[in-house]
C-alpha cells in the first residue's frame, strides 16, 4: 500500500520502527503532514531534512564496518562499507537520487538554491520517505545477522556565533 493513501496514524504505525536508525523519527510524521499538505515549500524543506538526516545517518551505519567516515556525500555513497551493509543495488538508487551530478542530485539541488520549492515534486520526498524505510529494514537484517548495533556519533552544537571570527574551533559536543 503506497503511504499517501494512508492515514497519519497508520503511517506512524506501519512505517515508524524503519526510521528509528536515522537518530530523527520525529522528521517523519512532519514529512508526512508536508506531503499530504502538497505546499511546495514544506515539501522541498521536508527534502531538505531528509537528505540532511540520511546522510547523517549513513554516516552512523558507515562506522560499523569503517573507521573514517568519508566527509563527502559522494564518497559516502560510494563506500564500500555502506554496500556491504544495503548492498550496492540498493547504493545505486541512493546514489541517483541524492548524490550524483549524472542523477537527480537532489542534495545539492535543494542545498545549494538551484531550484525553487515549485520545481521540487512531492513524488521525490515520498520515494526518499520510503527508500529511508527501506534502508531502516535491510540494516536491522543486518545488524541481527552481524549482532552489531549503530553507535551514533555526538552533534555538536555552535555555542555563539559572534565568536566564529576570533575562536574558530569553539563547539560544544550536545549529549544525547
Amino acid at each position: 500500500m503506497h503511504f499517501s493513501s494512508l492515514t497519519k496514524g497508520q503511517f506512524e504505525v506501519q512505517y515508524a520502527p524503519w526510521f528509528q536508525w536515522t537518530s530523527s523519527p520525529e522528521l517523519f510524521p512532519e514529512i508526512f503532514d508536508a506531503l499530504e499538505s502538497r505546499e511546495c515549500p514544506a515539501v522541498a524543506l521536508s527534502l531538505m531534512k531528509l537528505t540532511a538526516c540520511l546522510e547523517r545517518a549513513l554516516g552512523d551505519v558507515f562506522l560499523l564496518v569503517g573507521k573514517e567516515c568519508p566527509f563527502l556525500l559522494r564518497d559516502l555513497l560510494a563506500s564500500a562499507e555502506l554496500a556491504q551493509v544495503f548492498g550496492q543495488s540498493v547504493m545505486h538508487v541512493l546514489t541517483v537520487f541524492m548524490g550524483s551530478p549524472c542523477g537527480l542530485n537532489l542534495r545539492n539541488v535543494l542545498w545549494h538554491g538551484f531550484a525553487s520549492p515549485q520545481e521540487v515534486p512531492p513524488k521525490y520526498c515520498s520515494m526518499l520517505v520510503l527508500l529511508t524505510a527501506g534502508l531502516g529494514q535491510l540494516l536491522e537484517a543486518h545488524l541481527k545477522q552481524t549482532e552489531r548495533t549503530v553507535a551514533r556519533r555526538p552533534l555538536l552544537t555552535l555555542v555563539d556565533s559572534e565568536d566564529w571570527t576570533v575562536f574558530p574551533g569553539k563547539y560544544r559536543v550536545s549529549p544525547e
